[in-house]
């Protein structure tokens, strides 16, 4: 359902209709993104946070790493496709947006927090 409802909205088709910079994006639009599967999701908490609830498929990338430039080699190659990135509030995704920009990449999407995201959460692997 939702992968059909990707491009009605965020407007955007294809990667070459992604427009470079920090877009904001509500719960039900990254939701679309998500299941479309062309994006990076990145959980910018700290791993303890992490590992008690994320988003289902979400990497775990803390802020430290992403100032640092610390980051591993799957987000990497994501330097030129799209970008979603979330803490719990909204505050840190935020700043690794912007961090993320500075440091070359391109597409990002800032969901803000999962605090408020209402489409259920999973237990990653390792808790």
């Amino acid at each position: 359902m939702f992968p059909s409802l990707a491009p009605v909205l965020t407007g955007q088709k294809k990667l070459s209709d992604h427009k470079p910079g920090i877009t904001v994006l509500s719960h039900a639009q990254a939701y679309a993104l998500i299941e479309e599967g062309r994006a990076l999701l990145l959980d910018v908490r700290e791993p303890a946070e992490f590992l008690s609830g994320a988003v289902i498929n979400a990497k775990n990338v803390p802020l430290d790493d992403i100032r640092k430039g610390s980051l591993p080699d799957f987000a990497l190659e994501y330097r030129l496709k799209p970008v979603i990135v979330y803490c719990r509030s909204g505050r840190r995704s935020a700043e690794a947006a912007k961090c993320l920009y500075e440091q070359g990449f391109r597409y990002l999407y800032d969901m803000g927090g999962i605090s408020s995201w209402p489409y259920g959460t999973v237990t990653p692997s390792g808790a």
